[in-house]
């Protein structure tokens, strides 16, 4: 599973940078992929509400960050936006990107949990944190909360890395979203659980009868051979038909080994 975070600050290694990687790295010990990408300097172009979207599946304008974003979108799993805090608001290229995404790729984001950080030198986090949930929670988005609101603090470049709370509340977001994305799995391991209890039980009837039954065509078919009653080609086609059945219930166990197997790594990995 895979996390895409990201950085709203044209300052690519930044405090917002600063705040994202303590959250990737917290994934990436939870065995969970992070990936930051980071919007840059260049100016964003903002939506025009042409409705070309709805034609096309994609935003009428063909830039090169939207692009990223969105096939990065496709592949991820959650999602984290990170912003620093101007005017008690979020960046407004941040902004003016994800107005396009959301409208136009809304397909790529429905049920992916979602967490909003904000990053700030003291006030206006609370806005900007309120204005980037709006996005996740207008878009059928699971929000995913910390043990405070999702806050970093640090006016200079690299001053972030000094807020001891806010990067706390980083790891502990992190692992929140790492746990919401792991009970995705719970529904599947229930499946499997219930096909194995199934396959060992139709397992333990099945063995008995079709190896009674390969024996029987096994035997009608020497039978027939043996009398002239058909030909050779259609006795071996016979002797086939017994042989296929009597390995059925060996497939079968091996299948269900497989299955076993699977479920066991999910188990495994729901646990962490």
């Amino acid at each position: 599973m895979k996390v895409l975070l990201i950085n709203g600050s044209p300052r690519r290694e930044g405090n917002t940078f600063i705040a994202l990687s303590e959250a990737a790295r917290a994934l990436e010990a939870e065995g969970v992929g992070a990936e930051i990408v980071s919007i840059g300097t260049k100016a964003v172009q903002g939506c025009i509400a042409c409705g070309k979207c709805a034609e096309l599946g994609r935003c009428v304008f063909n830039d090169a960050l939207y692009n990223e974003v969105r096939e990065k979108l496709a592949g991820a799993d959650a999602l984290v936006v990170g912003s620093p805090v101007y005017y008690a608001g979020p960046n407004g290229s941040l902004c003016a990107l994800l107005d396009r995404l959301f409208y136009s790729c809304s397909d790529r984001l429905a049920y992916k949990p979602a967490a909003a950080v904000a990053v700030c030198r003291r006030g206006g986090a609370s806005a900007t944190f309120d204005r980037l949930n709006k996005y996740f929670t207008i878009s059928n988005m699971p929000v995913v909360s910390s043990q405070y609101w999702n806050s970093v603090h640090g006016r200079l470049p690299g001053e972030a890395a000094q807020d001891a709370e806010g990067l706390q509340t980083m790891r502990t977001l992190a692992r929140n979203m790492t746990f919401l994305m792991k009970l995705v799995g719970l529904p599947l391991i229930a499946l499997l659980t219930l096909v194995e209890w199934l396959g060992i039980f139709a397992l333990g009837i099945s063995q008995f009868i079709t190896n009674k039954l390969a024996a029987l065509i096994f035997f009608i078919a020497c039978c027939c051979l043996l009398f002239g009653k058909v030909t050779f080609r259609e006795a071996a086609a016979m002797f086939a038909g017994s042989f296929c059945v009597f390995i059925l219930p060996y497939a079968a166990e091996w299948i269900l080994e497989r299955i076993s197997d699977l479920n066991r790594c999910l188990k495994d990995w729901v646990r962490g």
